[in-house]
């Protein structure tokens, strides 16, 4: 199976993996189902309770640039 486009380089895969003591060689299973970055990251989002950076500055009344 293809991995997505946006692979990070494997010292960057390694880091994570030594960070959650798990096997560099299963990013490619996490990498597999297309689904799963975005569930995480809505899962990120809402845990973080971040807002993306247009709502942000609308909600404080930024006008945008002139």
């Amino acid at each position: 199976m293809a991995l997505p486009r946006h692979v990070p380089p494997p010292a960057v895969v390694s880091i994570f993996a030594d960070q959650l003591c798990i096997d560099p060689a299963v990013f490619r299973l996490y990498a597999q189902r297309k689904e799963t970055r975005r569930e995480h990251a809505r899962e990120i989002v809402a845990a973080l309770d971040l807002q993306p950076v247009g709502e942000r500055l609308s909600h404080a009344g930024h006008r945008g640039c002139a």
